[in-house]
């Protein structure tokens, strides 16, 4: 009987010398990797001789299994995973593997047992925090069709995004740098993992702003964030009011990246909030309002109450 092919590789008779960076090395020259990792044991944290590896693309774990034959210079087994032998076993080691993949996922600046903060640093240094890809199904499929080179591990969706996140880690900074310009000039959102907290470009966010017009007025700021969000991570949402505390009509959603602002004006135009048909553009900067209106504003109605969005 011919053996069930898997994205997921068994690999036994492991040296125990062996740990997740010295597999993840040896078998990420073959393609992407979306999960890898040695089981240990419980005291002296020691390989127990065997382990998991993930690809993305199973064309690469098939490579891999008639390629790869031994690690460190010892003979090792490698199978593609039998999903109902393995599944007890993957689940007691979920939470584990959770734990120690954290530190490529989302490192923490002080150190975990074991690890030095420098390598946790340059962790965070080779890892490109990916966004504006719109369905996990097209992932893999997205980032294969820009010929990326050098990529060693894939990993998403990120848990405790409002968008879809992908990590991708590449074998070094070069490598992420010369990735970083392909993802962009594809018109998606790339950023270093070391640098993603830094404050986001004034620049972008202006760019990345929507109004909404003929809001209701029964339609909360909360209430708009949430409806927007399901496009992307949304910044700030505001709805003007007059000085008697009624609202305008219209309001503000700023995006962090112009892909998902580009969606949602896409898929929300026209479409009913609270009961109304809305109208969505793009939010015009308040200098080229300001020039464009002069001609035609006489003093009689302010932009406010023309609802035409400027910032």
């Amino acid at each position: 009987m011919d053996e069930r092919k898997s994205k997921t590789l068994f690999i036994r008779n492991l040296p125990f010398s062996t740990n997740n960076e010295s597999l993840e090395k040896t078998f990420s020259d073959i393609g992407p990797l979306k999960q890898c990792f040695v089981v240990k044991n419980k005291g002296d944290e020691k390989c127990k001789g065997y382990g998991y590896v993930t690809f993305s693309l199973i064309e690469d774990a098939e490579k891999a299994k008639n390629q790869i034959k031994s690690v460190d210079k010892r003979k090792i087994y490698v199978n593609y995973a039998n999903k109902k032998k393995d599944t007890k076993i993957k689940k007691s080691l979920s939470q584990k593997v959770e734990n120690e993949e954290k530190q490529t996922k989302e490192p923490e600046e002080e150190k975990s047992e074991g690890t030095k903060k420098e390598e946790i640093s340059y962790l965070k240094a080779k890892t490109l925090v990916v966004s504006g890809i719109p369905d996990e199904d097209q992932v893999e499929t997205t980032l294969d069709k820009l010929k990326i080179k050098n990529i060693s591990k894939i990993d998403y969706p990120i848990k405790g995004r409002n968008q879809l996140t992908v990590f991708v880690r590449f074998k070094s900074i070069r490598d992420l740098k010369k990735g970083q310009k392909k993802v962009e000039k594809k018109g998606l959102q790339a950023v270093q993992l070391s640098k993603e907290n830094k404050e986001i470009p004034q620049k972008s966010l202006k760019q990345s702003r929507l109004i909404i017009r003929n809001l209701s007025f029964h339609c909360s700021e909360p209430h708009l964030k949430e409806v927007f969000s399901q496009f992307g991570e949304v910044k700030e949402v505001t709805i003007p009011k007059q000085p008697n505390g009624r609202m305008f009509g219209f309001g503000f959603v700023q995006f962090t990246d112009l892909i998902s602002a580009e969606q949602a004006l896409q898929k929300m135009n026209t479409k009913m909030i609270r009961g109304r048909s809305v109208a969505v553009d793009w939010a015009v900067p308040k200098n080229k309002f300001e020039k464009d209106s002069q001609v035609e504003s006489d003093g009689d109605s302010s932009s406010m109450e023309q609802g035409i969005g400027h910032f």
